[in-house]
């Protein structure tokens, strides 16, 4: 039993994205995986700790994911994606669908885990509660976009995806319990092999 109760998984049995195994063997990661590598084998942690407190905040996992966030979301335009989404086959909105759909929940225990779950919370409070009034505040953002699905016939695409495409993915069990976590994998690997877009 690992802290909190919770129970450690064996690490073959993790779901992970194919770019996972990248960012797992990038450089500035060795010093998190040899920490890993000493909690799994029950050894001195010290030495990982410091190594870690020694890198630069540039090289820290949490700027890896902040820079990241920033660089996504720093020329952010709700219409770009209102272009893109009545525009994109139902194939590849499927596609992009899906590999967003997990990040929500990994973001706010990000969010968590650095600055602890009240403030989590608020933030993720805040952001809906400001996306609402952003859009209320904004009708001609939802104009544009009933335009551009009205005027989709018009353009060059081969496939229309008017209708917002939500993939039925598996869900985390909530219970700590390996069967429910091996399911879990072997649901995840079966729905990534069906052909979303003619569900």
């Amino acid at each position: 039993m690992s802290h909190n109760g919770m129970k450690d998984m064996p690490v073959l049995d993790l779901v992970s994205e194919d770019e996972a195994s990248e960012l797992a063997t990038a450089a500035n990661m060795e010093p998190y995986i040899r920490l890993a590598l000493a909690r799994l084998e029950g050894t001195d942690l010290s030495p990982g700790v410091r190594d870690i407190a020694d890198l630069p905040v540039e090289k820290r996992y949490v700027w890896k994911v902040a820079s990241t966030l920033k660089e996504g979301f720093g020329d952010f335009d709700s219409a770009n994606v209102a272009v893109d989404r009545v525009t994109l086959s139902r194939e590849d909105l499927a596609q992009v669908v899906e590999l967003l759909s997990q990040h929500p929940i990994q973001f706010c225990l990000f969010m968590k885990a650095l600055v602890g779950s009240e403030e989590m919370e608020r933030l993720m409070v805040q952001g809906v509660n400001g996306a609402k009034q952003k859009e209320a505040l904004n009708p001609d953002a939802k104009g544009l976009e009933v335009n551009l699905v009205e005027n989709v016939g018009t353009l060059p695409v081969t496939n229309e995806a008017t209708d917002v495409v939500k993939p039925a993915r598996p869900k985390p069990p909530a219970q700590h319990d390996d069967n429910a976590w091996r399911k879990y994998r072997d649901d995840s690997q079966r729905w990534r092999q069906r052909d979303h877009g003619h569900e």
